[in-house]
Parts: structure tokens; sequence; C-alpha cells
């Protein structure tokens, strides 16, 4: 266990050398592919070494993990040219995930690996000795790479006309499904049809794997979807009230209170006058988004204008009409603002991918004003949905906030509902479980100061604050995480000393390793037994202790754990003196050491030597 750790930090360690010489891993692939096979058959791993300038390529060794006992295996060394692939074989796996890495060697003794590990997993298929299981042929391109909020048809049709075209020798019934999936999104099967759906905003890969069955034997294939990340226009947030104040004063709006982008980009603004004829309000829109209306001096009357929104890439997002009103000092008649009666559903709705749901509400306003009605999905105004009703088809899974909002040119009233979508269940649809809320006035709507059901920190931070080391972003009105310069300087001070410690630690056990290698050992070696006429001869102890180059001058037929350490302390000796392992191999293998003992002793050799 401990050496699967070391050869873990080792690959690390190795990754932020420089070296003239590079490794990379070409098969398996990353991501970590799950390789499905039978038993008998082993699994080919392929990686390539390139060295430049003067230094030639020696050897390539292959170095896998067991992820879970983390027991680290070797196999090679391989000696290919550079630039040429190094294939190993390794049988004998079982059921689990294997992280793997290839370390080259130049002929100078310069030791390289790739600068990031890759796995792999095994999952073993058992066949029936009398059934053919599906065979599949990918027909059509099974990888694809489309923006982001945009639903895909991997493949249409898995039948004899799709791109992915399976069939069974034995003319069973074919059933699909999904095995497993990973990353952004969700994929699904259904009535033959292979999908892939994002989450909202979504950007990244996604993975699934594919699993064909004929009730008996099942085959494999993947899938690979890749969201692009494309900039996502500003939108209009909260409709923009109309104003009235008095005469000889200004009134001042944050248009950042209305308009957001999902994006956090910084937005600019601009405004256009609807009124014709002369204007007299003057609008300064400030750098931090203020918008300051000025009217001229003792003017009263009425003005109308609209804003513009701009992101880094020029998208734009325009408001509403706002009516500007400036009144004498007087003042003006109190206004009573309008009410939201009634509102269906009563509770939060749940829907599957590809159903729609309806909303509709009833509304009045006691001074008998006309009153404007404005839908909106997660603050982002439906443009035409101006009526009492609003449906929305689900076409991609997560949670939504729907509101709608009235208002009669001086006040507004709200409602909201969270929305949420999830995966289609084999085609069934799933409702919204039945609620017990009936009335207006139990339902909360973000921004009220109250944390109610349905609302959390992740949609309304607002209400329900922020979790510990995260703040509330007024805008947005989501949590962002504080940043905390203080814990980097901490981290940095913590890895200072955790160098220092492990570099005394090494210069000591050096220390006391040279004293085993020049034969200082207080405890005697026995050599090995020889064979005398078909029987083992069994010998004394040396009278004195045997150093570890004269213990690697007498054969052995069979290796000792005891002589293999020697041998292992040998070739470091060696090393360390300036030779190369080609000269130590050749010397050894005069004196009866064999090639796989030599080469099992230097790759423990070279670890050691690493954390020396």
């Amino acid at each position: 266990m401990k050496r699967g750790l070391l050869i873990l930090l080792f690959i690390l360690i190795s990754a932020c050398s420089v070296s003239a010489m590079t490794v990379e891993l070409i098969s398996p692939s990353h991501p970590p592919p799950i390789i499905y096979q039978d038993r008998t058959t082993p699994v080919e791993v392929t990686c390539q070494a390139t060295v430049e300038g003067d230094e030639e390529l020696d050897n390539v060794t292959l170095v896998y993990l067991h992820n879970e006992s983390l027991d680290y295996f070797t196999k090679g060394p391989g000696t290919p040219d550079s630039g040429e692939p190094v294939n190993f074989e390794i049988d004998n796996l079982i059921n689990a995930t294997y992280t793997w890495n290839c370390l080259a060697v130049s002929n100078d003794s310069v030791e390289t690996w790739a600068p990031a590990n890759y796995t792999f997993i095994i999952t073993f298929t058992e066949a029936s000795a009398d059934n053919n299981a599906p065979s599949c042929i990918i027909a059509a391109d099974t990888n694809k790479s489309i923006n982001e909020d945009t639903g895909t048809d991997i493949d249409s049709d898995l039948g004899a006309d799709g791109g992915v075209h399976c069939t069974d020798a034995d003319t069973d019934p074919i059933t699909y499904s999904i095995s497993t999936q990973s990353g952004k999104g969700t994929f699904s099967v259904s009535g033959g049809n292979l999908s892939a759906y994002p989450e909202a905003n979504a950007t990244g890969e996604g993975f699934a794997t594919v699993s064909v069955t004929d009730g008996t034997d099942t085959v494999y294939f993947d899938v690979n979807v890749t969201w692009d990340a494309v900039n996502d226009a500003p939108y209009l947030s909260t409709v923009i009230a109309n104003r009235t104040w008095n005469e000889n004063t200004n009134s001042t709006i944050d248009l950042d209170d209305y308009f957001s982008d999902v994006d956090d980009s910084s937005l600019n603004y601009s405004y256009t006058f609807t009124s014709s004829g002369t204007i007299d309000i003057n609008v300064t829109i400030e750098s931090d988004g203020d918008a300051v209306f000025t009217p001229s001096s003792d003017w009263t009357g009425t003005e109308k204008l609209t804003f513009t929104a701009y992101d880094s890439s020029n998208a734009t997002a325009t408001s509403n009409e706002v009516v500007l009103t400036v009144s004498e000092s007087n003042g003006t008649s109190a206004n009573t603002a309008p009410n939201i009666d009634t509102y269906l559903p009563e509770t939060d709705p749940t829907v599957s991918l590809g159903e729609s749901q309806a909303f509709s509400i009833t509304k009045s306003d006691s001074d008998g004003d006309s009153m404007n009605v404005t839908w909106y999905v997660d603050n982002v105004i439906q443009a035409g949905e101006t009526g009492n009703s609003f449906t929305y088809t689900a076409s991609v899974k997560g949670s939504f906030a729907i509101k709608v909002a009235i208002s009669d040119g001086q006040a507004s009233d709200t409602t909201s509902w969270v929305l949420t979508v999830q995966s289609a269940q084999n085609g069934s649809s799933v409702t919204a479980p039945p609620g017990d809320k009936g009335l207006k006035d139990e339902v909360s709507a973000c921004g009220d100061g109250v944390c109610a059901e349905g609302e959390t920190s992740t949609g309304c931070c607002k209400d329900c604050g922020c979790p510990e080391g995260f703040t509330c972003n007024e805008r947005t009105n989501k949590c962002i995480r504080e940043k905390k310069s203080s814990n980097i300087i901490l981290l940095v001070i913590v890895i200072g000393l955790f160098v220092a410690a492990a570099a005394g630690g090494i210069y000591f056990y050096k220390r006391r390793q040279e004293k085993e290698i020049f034969g200082l050992a207080k405890t005697p070696i026995k050599t090995p037994p020889k064979k005398d006429g078909g029987v083992f001869k069994k010998e004394e102890p040396s009278k004195k202790p045997v150093t570890a180059k004269e213990a690697v001058k007498q054969p052995l037929k069979k290796a000792k754990t005891t002589n293999q350490v020697l041998l292992k302390k040998y070739i470091l000796y060696n090393l360390k003196k300036g030779k190369s392992f080609g000269q130590i191999k050749k010397e050894l293998l005069k004196v009866g050491w064999t090639e796989e003992q030599i080469n099992d002793a230097y790759t423990a050799a070279q670890l050691e030597d690493v954390f020396s």
C-alpha cells in the first residue's frame, strides 16, 4: 500500500521536472474508458517516448496501480526507438479501476514520466455457451459538440437504419439502456432514440455507456457530448416601474437592479426617449449603473424612454417603456397597488423532460387602473406573454423560477413558483405531488426578507442567506465564494515546513543506507546453499559481514529476498558512481544473475533513489 502511494507521488513530482525527453500516453484513452472483455483476453496499453537532442532512448517501463488495494505493478522494460509507440499486454486483471503511467529512461539515465496519470476500468462480460451476443456497428459519429443549453439526438434510430446498427444473430429482441453516465447533461434512451440534454447554462463534457442486451448477453458502446460555451445576452430581470417625483428635484434608479447577465459580464447602458417634441428631463448614466433624472427648472410634465444594456460582446437587452412624471410640489393623490387574487398551480410543480406546465392568475385594481402583465423564466422576460396565463415546455433538466408581475404604472404585485424538470423515466411522466396551499398570502416572493418553503440560498440568497465562506451577490441574487488570500499564504507556509522536514528525514535515511551498502551492517549475511550431487549442502555463515558488491558476485539459480535487496543496493551504488545501467547489467549477467532479477532490482532502485 505504501509503495502504491509512493509511485503516485513520484509521478506527480516527476511531472514538474524539465527534460529533453517527453512521454505520451496513447491508449486506453482519457477520459477513463470502461473496458468490457472476457477473462482470458489481456488489456493492451500503449505509450510513446520521444527524445530530443543528443540523448538516446534506453527503455520504457509501464507502471500501473490497483486503485483499491494501492498495489502497483510493472511491465517491461521495452526498448523502442524514439517516437515509436511501445505496447504492453496486461493479463490476470480483476474487475477494478487501474491508474497507469510510463517511465522512460535515456542512455544517460535521465528519467521522465508522462505529465498526468491515465485510468481505465475493467468489467468482465460473461457469455453464454449456447447464445450469440448482440453485435453493434458504429456507422455514425457518437461524439457530438454543440452549444450550451441545446439538447441533441445522438442517434435518432438505434435499429437497422440508424448510425449505431445493432443486430442479434439469434434474432432475439434487443433492449437498450444507459449503463453509466457522468459529467454534464443527462442521457436517455426512449423508443429507440438516444438523446442528451444539458443542465441549464452548463458547459463541458458528458459521457455515457449504452448497454445492448438480448436478455442473455450484453455488449456496450460509448457516447460523448461536449457543450461549448456561448455568450449569453443580458436580459431585463425586472420591469422598470414608472417614476413620479416633485419638480426641481432629481430622481435616481440603479439599472443593475433591473438588468442581469448569466456570464456575470460588466454591463453598459444607454437610453432612448420615445416622447415627441422638446425633452425636458436630462438623463445621466453613472459608471456604477445609476441613472439620474434631472428635470428642467420649474418644469412639470411627462416624458417616456427605454433603457438598453450591453455586455462585452455587444449583445443587448432593452427595457420596457418607462414613464417619468414630474409633478407640482403639492403632490398628487395616492395610488393603490394592484393585487393578484388567485393563482394556479397552488404548489411548486414537477414535470419530466418534454412535458408542459400551465400557470395562471386572476388580478384586480381598486383604483380601476389598467394593468400590465409580465411573465418571467429565471428572471428573463417572456416576450409576447402578457395575458393571465402562461405555458412552459420543459426542454432542459433543472429547477426554474417562474414569476408573474402585474403593474398599474406606479405600483406592482408578483407571485412565483419553482418548476422542477427531471429526466423522463422510460417515456413516463412524473406529476407534481398534491399540496395544501390555496391562498396567495401563504406564498413568499424572493426579496421579501423571509426564507419561505421553496426558497434556498442557491436561488434566493437575499432571503435565505449564504453558507459560511460565501457572500450574497445582490445583483445576481446568487452565493459567491469569498476571497481568502490569507488561506493561500498559510498553505504556502505549511508546504514549506513539510518540505523542510522531508529533506531532513531523507538526509538521515541516506546516511544509514550508505552504511548498509558498504558492508557496515552488524548482522552477517548467509550465502545461498550450494547444490552437491542433487542435495543442498548447508554452509556456515561468513566470518565477516558481506558487502553489497561482494554479495552480487555469488551466482544464484533462484533469488532469495535478502540477496535481491543487496542486488538493488549494488545497482543503486554503481549508478551513483556514474556507471550506466547497461554496464551494470552486463557485469551482473556475467556472474550469474538473470535478466528478470536485474530488471526488477533496477526498478526498485529507481524508486528508492527518488525518496532517499
